[in-house]
């Protein structure tokens, strides 16, 4: 495997490549611990190219760049994820659109994405996405189906190991640590409370997002 490059900064023209729930987790802030439904985007960048070796192969692929976002009130006023979905597909959603989106329409939409540089707590260079707007040149198709996961479109069968095979190392385990994952396939009550348990240790105005599911809304005008 080569060594992690970051994205150069700058704009370019990219595929939504993966859509991950990785469920709800405990965040600390200023103090303050609440529960956070965390959601990953990934991003396909096809004019960055980047070679590493896998099993023996030599693999050239598109270097790939992502966004972590909050799930939970999706599609508040001042949410960071509506605000990227406006801005990618280029108008506001109306009631209809936030009523019939799903999560999947989002893999192999064309994007243009603004990408910066920062440096990490190891002091490593890292990127981020700071944009996401609607793209109108063609951009290469992905090369394979990407990845999914919306939790809110699960199965009591599906909560298992087979659930989350196809992610990576780290991605799988932000998964197993999450309250979801705790929950339906096993936990340490002390350790991982549920989320239920959890809020009930704050105010009671403390609520837990919740993304329904319906059925995927079509427009042509827009990539999803």
């Amino acid at each position: 495997m080569s060594e992690f490059k970051a994205i150069p900064a700058g704009t370019y023209n990219a595929r939504c490549c993966g859509v991950v729930d990785i469920g709800t987790h405990e965040e600390e802030w200023d103090g303050k611990k609440s529960m956070k439904h965390k959601m990953i985007w990934m991003f396909s960048i096809p004019e960055l190219m980047v070679e590493f070796e896998r099993d023996g192969e030599k693999i050239t692929r598109p270097m790939t760049t992502s966004v972590w976002l909050n799930k939970s009130n999706t599609f508040h006023e001042k949410s960071k994820m509506l605000k990227f979905l406006n801005g990618w597909r280029g108008k506001p959603m109306n009631d209809a659109d936030k009523r019939f989106f799903r999560f999947n329409k989002l893999i192999g939409a064309s994007a243009v994405i603004e990408v910066v540089n920062y440096t990490g707590k190891n002091g490593n260079m890292k990127d981020k996405i700071v944009s996401i707007s609607h793209c109108k040149d063609e951009v290469p198709a992905l090369e394979d189906e990407g990845v999914y996961l919306d939790m809110d479109e699960t199965t009591p069968e599906d909560w298992n190991e087979g659930l989350i095979k196809d992610f990576s190392p780290k991605i799988q385990d932000w998964i197993r640590r999450s309250v979801e994952w705790q929950e339906r396939v096993g936990r340490d009550k002390e350790k991982h409370p549920t989320a239920e348990e959890f809020a009930s240790s704050f105010a009671p105005d403390v609520k837990m997002g919740h993304y329904q599911e319906m059925d995927a809304f079509e427009n042509d005008e827009i990539p999803f």
